[in-house]
């Protein structure tokens, strides 16, 4: 067994063995904050939450094109181009996090009921950030390094929360026990790389900015505009005082988030491990590949949705009992949601990772622009529960028909074209 297929099983592995305290954080942390805060504190703590999270839209696309470009010019052993790959990325990077949260702040500072919400609105941000170095070390096929210190980072600090407790209204203290874990993993799994590639510790100043930028656009587009109605959604209701709701969808959202990330961390080793392998793959081999993705995204996305269906009252019932509660057709809307996501996400992290996929990303931006215009309209229409059931169908239905498009009749001459190694945009 070559190298390249052990880095990826432990990476697939490890990542696996990562999400693990995630079954702390859904079924102790977050009861825990929502016991310290209250129901509507709980509620608008989460909102700001998701106001950093829905401005974070950048980093996705520069995360996702930094890795490509990497992976190819690991893969051609150009060692220079390595290093000026990741001075473009962590300089692009460090753009993002700053514009965003200069924006952040400055929404935040307006709405907060307390100082404590603005840091937490801006965390997201800085854990964003701190998630280039993630892609830059799973481009070497490394991510169980970065799994292994998920891990024991998350453990110790969910272990001490649940040993410790949370005081009442511990704002500072709730936001940082959901983002530390990461964002101390980030940093220590981009010192760790830069330790043991000598090459890579040349400094120098990024020099295609705009290039990157452009490149990511399509991925920013679609993704991070999916990600971004989504966050904000919730960030609305809780700036227009509709707490209940918002301590109820962030709370499930939350959740969401728990099932998704082991779908994404699985499949960026393999995405990796695909790209380095691409350009030397046959038609066959590719299109094999790109089927196998397409039925993981849509039987993961199915399971998803049916978890939330049939597990998400037990959940709340059990763990959350002063959050509101709302009829079966708001609930099934939801999960079919949150299952569009997961399918198109999956399916997206694959394209992305060999092709640009413009016409999948327009795609997916028309869906979202149509669930934000139809929620809107729902909105001023009826109540925002219902603002939420026309945003979840009206964006859910138009993915999935996105993605069985792209695989039928898209993307063909990807499996036919070898792309350049070490190729930049």
């Amino acid at each position: 067994m070559t190298a390249d297929r052990l880095r990826l099983i432990a990476s697939i592995a490890f990542n696996v063995i990562s999400k693990s305290p995630a079954v702390l954080n859904i079924a102790f942390i977050l009861p825990l904050i929502h016991k310290s805060l209250g129901t509507a504190l709980y509620g608008e703590f989460l909102s700001m939450l998701a106001l950093g999270s829905s401005f974070t839209l950048f980093f996705g696309g520069i995360n996702t094109v930094s890795r490509r470009h990497l992976s190819a010019a690991h893969g051609s052993n150009n060692k220079a181009e390595e290093s000026k790959i990741i001075s473009d990325a962590v300089g692009c990077a460090m753009i993002a996090a700053i514009l965003s949260g200069i924006v952040v702040a400055a929404i935040a500072s307006r709405t907060a009921s307390a100082p404590a919400l603005v840091f937490a609105a801006l965390l997201p941000i800085f854990a964003a950030f701190t998630n280039t170095f993630d892609n830059l070390r799973a481009a070497y096929n490394e991510h169980y390094i970065t799994a292994i210190l998920q891990t024991i980072a998350q453990v110790i600090v969910y272990v001490w929360v649940i040993y410790s407790g949370l005081e009442p209204g511990a704002l500072l203290a709730s936001a940082l026990t959901l983002q530390l874990p990461f964002i101390v993993a980030s940093v220590l799994t981009f010192l760790l790389l830069l330790w043991k590639r000598d090459h890579l510790r040349v400094v120098a100043a990024p020099q295609r900015i705009a290039a990157t930028f452009r490149s990511a656009f399509y991925v920013t587009l679609s993704d991070g505009a999916l990600f971004a109605a989504l966050n904000a959604s919730l960030y609305g209701l809780g700036a227009l005082g509709a707490v209940g709701v918002a301590a109820w969808y962030g709370t499930l959202i939350r959740v969401f988030q728990t099932l998704l990330s082991p779908a994404l961390l699985i499949m960026l080793p393999i995405t990796s491990f695909i790209a380095i392998r691409w350009v030397s793959w046959t038609t066959i081999q590719r299109t094999k590949a790109w089927r196998s993705v397409a039925a993981i995204s849509f039987g993961y996305g199915i399971l998803v949705s049916l978890l939330f269906t049939i597990g998400a009252n037990p959940y709340l019932t059990a763990l959350f009992p002063d959050v509101p509660r709302f009829s079966a057709f708001h609930l099934i809307c939801l999960a079919f949601f949150f299952g569009t996501v997961v399918c198109q996400k999956v399916y997206s992290q694959f394209t992305y990772s060999i092709a640009e996929g413009k016409s999948l990303a327009v795609g997916i931006f028309g869906s979202v622009c149509m669930g934000l215009l139809t929620a809107t309209i729902g909105f001023l229409r009826f109540e925002p529960l219902n603002a939420l059931d026309f945003l979840a169908l009206a964006t859910g239905i138009p993915l999935v028909l996105v993605v069985v498009s792209d695989l039928v009749l898209g993307n063909r001459h990807q499996r036919e074209k070898p792309i350049a190694s070490g190729s930049r945009p």
